[in-house]
């Protein structure tokens, strides 16, 4: 099972999830529907979301229990996620995962045992610490969904 985490979790007006008319958020890789298809084509694929969080798949978990989080991990092969608190949380069990930055830093905020992927560094902010204020979601500023299927493949040895 790949476990994925789409959306940002912290709170405000650009760092909240996506709503169906709402604009995305600049951390929030704009292509996860693609995505999600070609990571179906390797294994069941599960969602760890919030209540307002768009469903991907079929399999939504609407939770952020620490128990049932530790569970999802422990059982997952791999996970795929944005630069979020996913990335932290795996690290404590050891599970190796791809983080998907775009406008965020994976020199600052990335760890080394995952997959970090990163498109360039011209798109990464000049202050990692600066407000938000009106940035908006670019998809020029991510890697494709080949690359990060790439990534989840080389994790799982496939």
């Amino acid at each position: 099972m790949i476990l994925i985490h789409p959306y940002p979790v912290e709170p405000g007006p650009l760092t909240t999830a996506p709503t169906f008319n709402g604009p995305l958020n600049p951390k929030t890789y704009p292509f996860w529907e693609d995505l999600v298809i070609e990571l179906q084509k390797i294994d069941t694929v599960v969602q760890l979301a919030r209540g307002g969080d768009k469903a991907l798949v079929d399999d939504v978990r609407r939770t952020y229990s620490p128990v049932d989080m530790a569970q999802l991990m422990t059982e997952c092969s791999c996970w795929v996620s944005i630069d979020t608190f996913i990335p932290k949380f795996a690290q404590y069990f050891n599970k190796r995962g791809v983080v998907i930055f775009g406008p965020t830093d994976p020199l600052i905020f990335g760890l080394p045992n995952n997959i970090n992927l990163l498109k360039d560094r011209i798109y990464v902010r000049p202050d990692p610490d600066a407000p938000w204020g009106d940035e908006v979601n670019d998809p020029e500023k991510f890697v494709s969904v080949d690359v990060v299927v790439a990534a989840v493949k080389e994790l799982l040895n496939i």
